[in-house]
């Protein structure tokens, strides 16, 4: 499967800011509430091919709802994204992720 995500990266993910992220469905949600903590993100879009996921992620991507806002961590920051598309990977398809962009 080839999954397009709409991400947000964030430097650094406290335990507060993700006890506040788990309850938003949205990445305008996420964005809004980055803002109003004056934490820096950037938006990326980007194309994944489930192969090279580690299969209980994806089996977990596979069964989140539609649009539904995930977390991952990654270091002491956090990519937060949402599906936006999913379609069956052409034999040999891989993506690679284009850099992130900076938003206000």
């Amino acid at each position: 499967m080839i999954y397009t995500f709409e991400q947000l990266l964030v430097a650094q993910v406290s335990p507060e800011l993700r006890a506040a992220l788990i309850p938003l469905h949205s990445l305008g949600d996420v964005e809004e509430v980055l803002k109003v903590r004056g934490l820096s993100f950037g938006w990326r879009r980007v194309e994944v091919n489930s192969a090279g996921m580690q299969p209980d992620f994806a089996r977990k991507l596979a069964a989140l709802p539609p649009h539904e806002v995930f977390i991952v961590p990654q270091g002491q920051g956090a990519v937060i994204a949402t599906i936006v598309q999913q379609r069956p990977a052409p034999p040999g398809a891989a993506a690679a992720a284009p850099p992130a962009r900076p938003k206000p």
